[in-house]
């Protein structure tokens, strides 16, 4: 076995390899290729999730927008199958390997492999997390706003076994990695069941058992997600039940941050939870709201989640809309009420109306009709809710925790098949243990 101490720290991640295994400059074994695009070559988008995909395709599968290339075909790059894209976000996510021939942004570095290197193989060696760990620390030396080029790539030495090994770590990476992909897949899977599973019954609930079809997409009828209601029960205007409150902060109260995955958390704890940073204010309280306990607030992705409780005072941000109960309801209720499918769906239908850049006013918030049961109902409701979504949410949590180790698995199983520490035998049998 050979240690790697004489070597630079950027092949540390390498650790220790086996006696037959070379540590390789990555210039010897990948060029850049530099040649511009050809008129028949489709765009082609590289993403840390889906690989590399044509554009069209990548557009349709994410939803996302891409900037379109409208300076010519000489500001593009040629690539064919089996090159390496180095993109923008590499140092996140590794280097993408393409099956397509194609073009890509002249913003990202092309790689081809030299003879004897395997792509199959150097497709997992270079989106493996300890060879990207190595990539972050190459990133970490240069100014902000720079990319990955070559001589930067250079920089993280690289495994080179003998072809036969490489051709047989693919493959046991191939089949090893499928299985845990299906195994993850099924998680994925089984959340979005019981994600749907949860929004119907929040909504049944409070709708007195309204099935969630048949939703408003447009401002024409806003009370149509209620449909016909129990007896005892009728459909209240939004302005009957709540007001706005316009009270300015307090001396006292604490920054708090609605959000729709967390509800209304305080800022700095908003931002140790979550790792996001948010706009501190910095303009005095007189440009802030209080809020109470049991407020809700329409913050400016409400139109997305619902409405946020409250369950403790402070103060917000001016350009969200507090309301605050005016008649006797229970604030659980309302907590799943306004949180709700059915709601979120006609409360978007008045966000369609307004023009882009406006948030969700409170006469906006008034138009979408809310379910009045008797007050006892109402706390009845919420505490069977609390109950039966604890139950989904349980399910969900231990779905969401298999498919955390599951995915460290995959990880360490990449990094140790491409370091020599998983024993794979050119015949694509596994050994047994790790050397």
């Amino acid at each position: 076995m050979k240690t790697m101490t004489d070597v630079q720290m950027f092949a540390q991640w390498l650790g220790v390899l086996p006696d037959n295994w070379a540590v390789m400059r990555p210039k010897v074994l990948f060029s850049e290729r530099r040649s511009p695009n050809n008129d028949s070559d489709i765009h082609l988008t590289p993403s840390q999730t889906h690989g590399v995909l044509p554009q069209t395709e990548y557009i349709r599968k994410t939803g996302n927008r891409v900037v379109l290339n409208l300076e010519g075909s000489d500001s593009m790059k040629h690539v064919e199958p089996d090159d390496f894209i180095i993109h923008l976000r590499s140092f996140q996510g590794g280097i993408e390997h393409s099956a397509l021939r194609g073009k890509v942004s002249a913003a990202y570095t092309v790689l081809t492999p030299r003879s004897g290197a395997d792509p199959r193989f150097f497709r997992w060696t270079l989106k493996s997390h300890g060879y990207i760990q190595s990539l972050q620390a190459t990133v970490n030396q240069l100014r902000d706003g720079q990319s990955i080029k070559f001589g930067d790539f250079d920089k993280v030495p690289l495994p080179l076994p003998p072809l036969d090994e490489q051709r047989a770590i693919a493959d046991f990476l191939d089949a090893q990695i499928s299985r845990i992909d299906v195994l993850i897949d099924k998680q994925i899977k089984l959340i979005a069941v019981l994600r749907e599973r949860r929004a119907s019954v929040v909504t049944h609930a409070v709708t007195g058992g309204r099935s969630p079809s048949d939703m408003p997409t447009s401002g024409a009828d806003l009370g149509q997600w209620l449909g016909l209601l129990p007896e005892g029960w009728h459909a209240a205007r939004p302005r009957h039940l709540f007001t706005e409150r316009r009270e300015r902060s307090r001396s006292n109260d604490i920054h708090l941050t609605p959000s729709q995955t967390h509800g209304v958390l305080p800022q700095a704890e908003y931002m140790k939870m979550t790792g996001n940073r948010v706009v501190l204010n910095l303009t005095g309280s007189d440009s802030m709201k209080h809020i109470e306990a049991d407020d809700f607030i329409i913050h400016l992705r409400s139109f997305q989640g619902g409405l946020e409780r409250s369950h403790t005072a402070g103060k917000v941000s001016s350009a969200y809309t507090v309301l605050t109960p005016s008649s006797p309801v229970d604030a659980d209720f309302f907590g799943w009420v306004l949180k709700s499918h059915g709601y979120i769906q006609s409360l978007r239908a008045t966000v369609n109306q307004l023009r882009d850049g406006q948030s969700i006013r409170f006469t906006d918030f008034d138009k979408v009709p809310l379910p009045l049961p008797p007050l006892s109902e109402q706390g009845r409701i919420a505490m069977q809710l609390a109950y039966e979504i604890a139950e989904i949410d349980v399910l969900v949590a231990k779905a969401e925790a298999h498919i955390v180790v599951a995915r460290e698995r995959r990880a360490a199983l990449i990094t140790a098949a491409v370091t020599g520490q998983v024993n794979v035998h050119p015949s694509g049998r596994e050994g047994q243990g790790v050397v």
